[in-house]
């Protein structure tokens, strides 16, 4: 029982000190420009919704998201109230990237998969990022 409650303790110190090293690396990237382009992409509500949809499912995890937007409004990065669509989206974003994993794709694997490879091979960063996404459909899919 200590054990694990010392583990457990352990964790939640490694968690916290994670974070405040995060804070001050954010503190250290915050400049006017981040400022701006944070203050345009979650100035309203459902801007700041699909933000943090678009964001969980960048970063395949809602957690992620929610820490960050966290640490970006204790360091006066985003106001309060744009962090409550981010956050919502977030939330959103997850199920919504867990659900296309379950999507049954049929007879269009091999072409989604020739295709991703195909732009993942392209260096152009867009084509790339369609490729990757392509290609990770045709990987969950056949799970």
């Amino acid at each position: 029982m200590e054990r694990s409650f010392l583990a457990f303790a352990l964790y939640i110190v490694i968690f916290l000190l994670g974070m405040l090293i995060m804070k001050t690396g954010l503190q250290w990237l915050a400049a006017d420009n981040i400022r701006r382009v944070l203050e345009k992409a979650a100035d309203r509500p459902i801007k700041g919704f699909f933000t943090g949809t678009f964001a969980s499912a960048l970063m395949q995890s809602s957690s992620a998201v929610t820490i960050m937007t966290v640490g970006l409004t204790s360091i006066g990065a985003l106001r309060f109230s744009q962090t409550i669509g981010i956050i919502l989206g977030a939330n959103i974003g997850t199920t919504a990237t867990s659900e296309i994993a379950t999507l049954h794709i049929g007879s269009f694997n091999i072409v989604l998969l020739v295709i991703g490879l195909i732009c993942l091979i392209i260096p152009v960063k867009k084509l790339s990022a369609i490729g990757a996404v392509l290609f990770d459909l045709d990987v969950c899919s056949r799970q």
